[in-house]
Parts: C-alpha cells; sequence; structure tokens
C-alpha cells in the first residue's frame, strides 16, 4: 500500500502488485476514486473525446449484451437431451434477444452486422433443436471483433479514451504469483456465467505503455465496482516508471501526490464522524462549512475539529486518548520476506 493523495482517494490507500500476463510481468496500481472528486476525472475524459464504439480486434464487442443469455440457451438444450425438461425460461430469454439482434444485423458496422447475424443463427438453431428434442453438436463462442477500426484523429490531449462495458482481468494465484488467465473477461464471466450487468468503464491510453482504467459511479455498474481506478505499467516498477504513471494520473485531474500526516489525520477525524453518524449533527455540519468558508488550512482544521471531539468526549486531549492512531498500523505484505511492503489497518 501506498499512503496516498489528499481527499480525491478513498482511505488515501493505493495498493500495488506485479501480476504475470503471456509470460511478462506488468505492474498494477489500484485505488478507488471517492464520488466526490470523480466530477475531475470525468471532465477530463470528455475533454478528450469519448470513443464509444473502438473494440480492439480480438475483444468482445460492446453491442454485445447477448452472449450469455445464448450459451445458457445452448446449454440447457444440451444438458437435458435425454430427458427433454428444458428451462423454458433460459429459452425464451435467448430468444427475446431476436428482436434486437435483427435491428443490429442491418448495422453499418460490418462487425456489429456479423454478430447480429450469426447470434440470430445460433438461437434458431436453439429453438430447432428443442422442437426435435436434439442436443447441438457445435461449440458456441462469443463473437470477437475481426476489424480494426481507423483511429480517430487525436485531439490536444496527453491520452486517448474509449468507454466499453466492464472488462477485467481473470486472475489466478499460482505458486504465490498473481497470473492473468483472461485479460478481458466481463462480469457474467467472472461470476461464473451468471447473469449480471454489464456495466461501464473508461479505458485510457498514455502512449507510451501506461494505461489506466476508470469505472464510474454509475447506476450500470456494481456497487463494488464503483469509483475503481487502475494503472497499468509494464514490467516491474521503478521510481522513474511509478513517477512517470502518477504524473499521468495529474493529467486526469486526480491528485496524486503522497498523504502527509495531516492529510491523514484529517481523513482520520472526518471518518470518525461518518462511522458514528455525527456527520449528520446540525454543530458538526456548520463547523465544517464554517471551516470550508473561510477557506482554513489543515492545521487549522485539525486543531478545530479535535476541539469538535474533545467537547463532544469531554476529554483535555484527544491525542492522548488509547487508540488515537491516525496513521494506523502497517502490516507486512509481501511474499519475498526481504522486501517491506504492507497495508495499513
Amino acid at each position: 500500500m501506498l499512503p496516498f493523495d489528499e481527499d480525491d482517494i478513498e482511505d488515501q490507500n493505493a495498493l500495488v502488485f506485479v501480476e504475470t500476463f503471456k509470460g511478462r510481468k506488468r505492474t498494477v496500481v489500484k485505488m478507488k476514486v471517492r464520488p466526490e472528486a470523480e466530477e475531475k476525472l470525468l471532465a477530463a475524459l470528455r475533454k478528450a473525446g469519448i470513443d464509444t464504439a473502438a473494440a480492439r480486434v480480438g475483444e468482445p464487442l460492446p453491442e454485445d449484451l447477448f452472449a450469455n443469455d445464448i450459451l445458457a440457451a445452448v446449454k440447457t438444450v444440451n444438458h437435458h437431451a435425454q430427458d427433454h425438461k428444458y428451462n423454458q425460461a433460459t429459452l425464451k430469454k435467448a430468444a427475446d434477444h431476436l428482436k434486437a439482434l435483427r435491428r443490429l444485423s442491418a448495422s453499418d458496422d460490418p462487425d456489429v452486422r456479423e454478430m447480429a447475424q450469426t447470434y440470430i443463427g445460433w438461437i434458431e438453431k436453439v429453438q430447432q433443436a428443442a422442437r426435435d428434442k436434439k442436443p447441438i453438436d457445435e461449440r458456441f463462442e462469443t463473437y470477437l471483433k475481426k476489424r480494426a477500426t481507423r483511429k480517430r484523429k487525436p485531439k490536444d490531449v496527453p491520452f486517448t479514451v474509449r468507454r466499453t462495458k466492464v472488462l477485467q482481468p481473470r486472475r489466478e494465484l499460482r505458486g504465490g504469483e498473481l497470473v492473468v488467465v483472461d485479460e478481458a473477461a466481463d462480469n457474467s464471466a467472472l461470476f461464473r456465467g451468471r447473469s449480471m450487468k454489464a456495466g461501464e468503464q473508461y479505458e485510457i491510453d498514455f502512449g507510451d505503455g501506461v494505461r489506466a482504467v476508470y469505472r464510474p459511479w454509475s447506476e450500470k455498474n456494481l456497487y463494488a465496482q464503483r469509483g475503481e481506478f487502475e494503472l497499468i505499467l509494464p514490467d516491474r516498477p521503478d521510481a522513474k516508471s511509478l513517477e512517470r504513471a502518477l504524473d499521468h494520473m495529474e493529467s486526469l485531474g486526480l491528485k496524486a501526490g503522497a498523504a502527509t500526516p495531516q492529510d491523514a489525520e484529517l481523513l482520520y477525524l472526518h471518518k470518525q464522524a461518518y462511522l458514528t453518524k455525527v456527520d449528520r449533527d446540525p454543530e458538526y455540519r456548520r463547523l465544517i462549512k464554517e471551516l470550508d468558508r473561510r477557506a482554513a488550512s489543515k492545521e487549522e482544521r485539525i486543531r478545530e475539529m479535535r476541539g469538535f471531539w474533545e467537547r463532544r468526549l469531554g476529554v483535555k486531549d484527544l491525542t492522548r486518548m488509547p487508540g488515537y492512531n491516525p496513521m494506523g498500523e502497517y502490516q507486512l505484505a509481501f511474499k519475498d520476506p526481504g522486501k517491506r511492503a504492507g497495508y495499513r489497518h
């Protein structure tokens, strides 16, 4: 963990880890953007111009909301090939996609058109197999993009952006090492085929090997995925590459400096108010409003907030109370005992 940022990042923590993909190491810096800080990031992405259509060759299309339901229909036909007790709700769910797929079959995008025509054929195979009470011998596979999309002329921004459904690595722990087994698994694949929200995310390419992914605070996303921000760096990290990556993060409007002890204590005091619901108290709200009004310094805010808690708890010095520890405790979290890092709790 890195003690991170002033107030844009939840808990002022960034998780840094190394994983292996196709035999090569890469570094991931993962954190959660607070909802209050999101607008700065989204404004930077809008300025860049968001490409909503560009899936990469070999990836599922953003328009593909059908594959998991069709696969489920194929499975129920084959699983019940002997007793013919097909899951009718599953068959209906796949058939209900026909209207949308026929509309997409007239798309100007040749990949979208081919995907729609392929899936229509599969749904018709499922329906025919159910009528004939026979299994389907062929293997259904999600349609993957076959044609490269012409890149748009970049604007005066240091990165490019595209919006897709949520796609994230599926990882396994092998011999104490993280290994990526699927670079672009959707939510349903991550949850073993269960029907899940497709979600949305922004993929950001800085053009120098560093990439980022952001999943916004949107009702389209699963709650646990909202605010997720990842920086992906090639190879293992060193001071220079990590500094460059954090500079890229600054270009998105997010503060990327290390959190100071004052930042940590301010967050600590705020979180105590939140956890005990004191943040709803009129006196606390008046205090925060007044501090904001006069643009109080960090030192002044800490002094005033300590005073608030001292009055409330009836103590002379909050910092002398047992358990008062804004910086938290760090525990080692490395496979190699010769290296030191950890997490705060």
